[in-house]
This record gives C-alpha cells, sequence and structure tokens, in this order.
C-alpha cells in the first residue's frame, strides 16, 4: 500500500543511516552516536512510549551536536508524535487539493485554529512541485502546545515523492558491508558515501510557525525567507485547510468524504515488522473541481454592464457572530469557483487563471 510504505521507508531511511553511522563509529573504536539502528522501531511497535522518546532525545543530542545529522532528529520526531498522537492518515484527491490550494490562509489567528489531531499525516494523490522544482506527495503536520493546551506552534515537514522507491538494507548487504569495514576493505567507504549522497538527494523540507498575535499569513510572512514563501503559504493552506474542511463540510457533495472520514479504513495487524499496524487510512475528496470549465457554446460575448469571466478564489470564515471564537460550532468555506464559466472559451485563460493550481501534475 503507497501510504503505509512511504512512512516505513522514511523509519528503514533513519535505520539504514544509524547502522551506517554506528558501524563507521565502532570500527573506528568510539561509541555509536545513535540507539541501535532497530531501537526506535521496536519501541514504537511495543508502544513504549518512554523508550521511544529516549531514542528521539539521542537523536535531537547529537543533531544538536553536527547538524549533519538532522535528518535523523527531524525523522525520528515526526514519527514519534504522528504514532502517539493519531496513527492518522489522509490521502487527498487531486480535486480537493487544488480546491485547498485555490483557498486564501485563514485570517484567524494560529491558537484560534483547533486541529482535529495534534499530529498526522497527508498523502497527496498527485505530487505538488515546490519553489525548487522537485515533486513532494508527502506530508506530516504538527502542532506543539502550551501548558495550558493553547497552540505554540505548527510545523508541517513534506518528503519527497521519491521516498515511494526507497530500498532497506537487507540483512545480507549488512553483513557484508560489516566484513569489508572491519578488514579496513574501501568498499565499505564507497558504500557508506553512496547511501550519503542517495539520502541528500531526496529532499525533506521542514517550516514551523509560532503562534502570536498576528494571523497565520502574517506569521508566514514574518518567518518565511522570501524565495520560500509561497512554499510555506502552499503547505499551509494544504495541512491547516484540510482541518477547517473537516469541520465544515456540509453540503451535499461531501457525504461521501465525511462517510469515509467517519470510517476509516484501518492497516491489519501482521506478522512482520511494521510499527504502521492499525494505521487509520481516510480517503478525502470533492466532487467540484474549479480548473475544469465547459467551453462556451459561441453565445455572444457582450460584457457591457456585467462581471467579466474571472477565478474567485476561496476563502475561510467563522460563522455569522462568532467572529474569531474559534470554539465556533463550524467554520464556513466559501469555496473558489469561476464566475461566469460558461462564457469562458475553450483555452482562454481568463482574469484570476494564473492563480489557478499548476503545481499539480
Amino acid at each position: 500500500m503507497k501510504t503505509i510504505q512511504k512512512l516505513e521507508n522514511i523509519l528503514s531511511e533513519l535505520e539504514d543511516l544509524t547502522w551506517i553511522v554506528n558501524l563507521a563509529e565502532k570500527i573506528s573504536g568510539r561509541s555509536p552516536f545513535f540507539p541501535e539502528s532497530n531501537q526506535f522501531r521496536l519501541a514504537l511497535q511495543s508502544r513504549d512510549k518512554e523508550e521511544a522518546l529516549s531514542c528521539v532525545s539521542a537523536y535531537a543530542k547529537t543533531a544538536r551536536n553536527d547538524s549533519g545529522f538532522n535528518f535523523q532528529r527531524d525523522a525520528a520526531l515526526d514519527l514519534y508524535h504522528w504514532f502517539f498522537d493519531s496513527q492518522r492518515v489522509f490521502t487527498l484527491s487531486s480535486n480537493l487539493t487544488e480546491m485547498l490550494l485555490a483557498t486564501n490562509l485563514p485570517d484567524f489567528k494560529l491558537n484560534e485554529i483547533n486541529l482535529s489531531v495534534p499530529s498526522f499525516a497527508i498523502q497527496l494523490e498527485h505530487p505538488i512541485q515546490l519553489q525548487d522544482e522537485r515533486w513532494y506527495d508527502f506530508i506530516i503536520f504538527r502542532s506543539h502546545h502550551n501548558d495550558d493546551g493553547s497552540t505554540a506552534r505548527m510545523s508541517v515537514r513534506i518528503f519527497e515523492q521519491t521516498y515511494s522507491d526507497y530500498k532497506p538494507l537487507t540483512e545480507r548487504k549488512k553483513k557484508i558491508v560489516n566484513k569489508d569495514a572491519e578488514q579496513r576493505n574501501a568498499r565499505s567507504k564507497k558504500f557508506a558515501d553512496k547511501m550519503t549522497r542517495q539520502a541528500e538527494g531526496r529532499k525533506v523540507i521542514g517550516y514551523s510557525v509560532v503562534a502570536g498575535s498576528n494571523s497565520l499569513s502574517e506569521a508566514i510572512s514574518k518567518s518565511a525567507p522570501e524565495n520560500e514563501k509561497l512554499d510555506w503559504v502552499m503547505l499551509y493552506q494544504i495541512g491547516i485547510g484540510l482541518n477547517l474542511y473537516l469541520q465544515t463540510a456540509r453540503l451535499p457533495e461531501d457525504t461521501e468524504c465525511i462517510a469515509k472520514f467517519l470510517h476509516p479504513k484501518v492497516v491489519p495487524k501482521d506478522a512482520r515488522k511494521h510499527f504502521t499496524n492499525n494505521t487509520e487510512l481516510f480517503s478525502l475528496g470533492t466532487s467540484q473541481a474549479f480548473s475544469r470549465h465547459k467551453p462556451s457554446k459561441g453565445q455572444e460575448r457582450d460584457f457591457v454592464g456585467s462581471v467579466r469571466p474571472h477565478f474567485r478564489r476561496g476563502y475561510w470564515r467563522r460563522p455569522s457572530g462568532f467572529g474569531s471564537d474559534p470554539n465556533a460550532n463550524a467554520t464556513i468555506w466559501v469555496r473558489p469557483t469561476w464566475v461566469h464559466q460558461d462564457k469562458i472559451d475553450a483555452g482562454e485563460k481568463p482574469t484570476g487563471s494564473n492563480q489557478n493550481v499548476s503545481t499539480l501534475t
């Protein structure tokens, strides 16, 4: 299963990189940097929260001393929170992704947004392209809370679609590399260098926005580097938008979406060493797709006294009388739409169409 395999591959790469680094340290006569390569997986499988957290702490301590180990720290932290906070994965259809990306970020403050769960994963049915021109299709979204329960910050990490193709090290390969390393054979160093290059070639991007007096969009504008602002906005449009969508889906076309949300598909437990057993999978979609419009039927294109065809972005708002109250009974989604859709000629790009979601494959 594609979604589950993506999570397994992230953990497998964490384990493989841990194993190769620890092997190098042992051969050099030094103490291992990290826990044993499978220690974190075993802690998750046994739901030993204390042991899993100690592994995360070990990765974090090493990364503080050497930023070259940031992936290990970040991956362990993300998987830890995802596992113990929810074990939920939401698969978004291309239609729903388009609609969310065509909807403005809410004007609410960060601590005014209630997430369905503190941490969850998102699998995009079709990947999106960020400004680095790479394609990404898997997101882990996480909120951090103050002692009083209010939101302190929200973090998002997105994984390149190449994680679908990751091949974990086999025990046979480990045995060969271990023997080469013990004999000081140059093959072991070449293998370690190759693994490092492959890991660096799979990009993982992470952002974090701190709660404050500003709105979410203002916080992003303040925190994001100039050349990354659009990426930040896109990812928070998807992560925050997904939560608001689940709060507000009331239209007839959302019936199937909500039914699947209420009755998720649960990954059954099996005998293999999977930490993703019992994961809850949700398929979310919408029948609308604003980017698909019908060509005109040759009608007169006289716009005198009327509004020209154009694309109108969506936005989120509280129900009337609730202002920015996060305890409102629902958030209202005013969806993106085409205005005077029937007057758009085939192939035409009317006003506002440059905001179409061209980032989807």
